[in-house]
């Protein structure tokens, strides 16, 4: 029997989710025939090991989303499947930082231009492993100001649509194993560690995790990661993301529930132009362009923003705001495998070296997590994603053995 090309579901979640009834549409993106996916793994992945190619089913997938302090909004992600059965389980993978609708992951249809989504589709589904892929709260379909960097709200988006994304994978007749991993890269690997965190923590033995592998992530946000967006650089190309960056999170807070003023934050022109330049929909790399074009001297931020960073002044609204998202001194049960890029100027490697520290300190040992850093002139945040999606799948394949360890 055909496929309908919009599925409308209304189903009983299980006892994991705060509410009782999703109402999930599950839409057709296509198909990513075998010669295809090919073509693109060899370009995504240029010095990874031959594939056996396989069609992977691509569904768009709305569902709501619950919220302790909010009611539940529409949201959106992606579910890839491999059309064959994903027989090893399913990954849920959190994406990095956008800011631009076009490029979440439910409005993938196998472009290559969206590589935040491509890479993990990629990597994972002709591996034997359905891939799910939330957009966030305020990307995609839900048109609230995404909450960057609030850890537990985009965490929240991939728990809450695991039953959505087993409702549409049955109705497209598609077979999905019953193993969970988690993965992220960037602001997906902080989403990712609060995700693996509250599985461990769930009562419900079925929810357990397999393996997570946390990719580049700022888990340290109110110390290493703040420092460092702040921290000065002769380097205009990293300057500008950081720019981009400190005003993302800035807006992000003062959209959801975080009052500030932006000129006690950043210098007055680049303060004035954050909401204005936001609001126009460019794409991220033209945002961070004309941000950038309004810093002074190279520079963006207030010495009083400085200074409450430094110190991790807790009477400041915005470290506040950040360290009731960290989260890295926690004792795991599950395997970790925790990935940073050497020269990388948009999260600090740092991030993952304080992680083991703290978690060693706890007791966590070897057998619970380790960590590799990838070095290379030529890799920083961006080109660094390929290698760490090629060792998040071997390690998902094969535990601690398959991968390399710095420690």
């Amino acid at each position: 029997m055909r496929i309908p090309r919009i599925i409308a579901l209304l189903l009983l979640l299980s006892p994991t989710a705060s509410y009782a009834q999703h109402l999930v549409t599950a839409t057709d993106n296509g198909i990513l025939k075998a010669k295809e996916v090919q073509a693109k793994y060899r370009k995504f992945f240029a010095a990874a090991p031959a594939i056996k190619p396989v069609d992977i089913q691509l569904i768009k997938v709305r569902y709501l989303q619950g919220q302790d302090e909010k009611p539940s909004q529409v949201v959106s992600g992606l579910l890839a499947v491999p059309k064959n059965g994903a027989p090893k389980g399913i990954v849920i993978f959190y994406h990095g930082t956008l800011a631009n609708r076009g490029n979440v992951p439910s409005r993938y249809r196998g472009e290559e231009k969206n590589a935040e989504t491509a890479g993990p589709v990629l990597a994972f589904a002709t591996a034997g492993y359905a891939v799910m892929m939330p957009d966030y709260r305020g990307l995609g379909d839900n048109k609230d100001v995404h909450p960057y960097f609030d850890m537990q709200t985009n965490s929240r988006a991939g728990i809450d649509m695991l039953d959505p994304a087993w409702f549409a994978a049955e109705q497209f007749k598609l077979k999905m194993g019953t193993g969970y991993y988690v993965s992220g890269y960037g602001q997906g690997g902080a989403a990712a560690m609060g995700a693996t965190r509250t599985f461990e923590w769930a009562a419900d033995e079925s929810m357990r995790v397999v393996r997570s592998a946390l990719l580049s992530g700022p888990y340290d946000l109110s110390g290493t990661q703040a420092k460092f967006l702040l921290r000065k650089s002769p380097n205009r190309a990293a300057m500008r993301e950081r720019a981009f960056l400190a005003a993302y999170l800035a807006r992000s807070l003062n959209h959801n529930g975080v009052r500030i003023r932006y000129r006690d934050y950043f210098v007055p022109s680049f303060a004035d132009a954050i909401d204005p330049i936001f609001n126009q929909g460019l794409s991220d790399e033209n945002t961070a362009k004309e941000l950038f074009a309004k810093a002074r001297q190279n520079d963006f931020a207030q010495p009083k923003f400085r200074k409450a960073i430094q110190i991790h002044d807790r009477r400041d609204p915005i470290v506040k705001a950040l360290i009731e998202q960290d989260c890295f001194d926690w004792e795991m049960g599950s395997e970790i495998y925790m990935v940073c890029v050497e020269k990388d100027s948009v999260v600090s490697p740092e991030n993952t070296r304080k992680a083991i520290r703290e978690m060693r300190a706890k007791g966590v040992g070897p057998d619970g997590v380790r960590h590799h850093v990838l070095k290379g002139a030529k890799l920083d945040h961006r080109t660094g994603m390929a290698p760490a999606l090629i060792l998040a799948r071997k390690f998902f394949d094969g535990g601690f053995k398959a991968v390399p360890s710095s420690g």
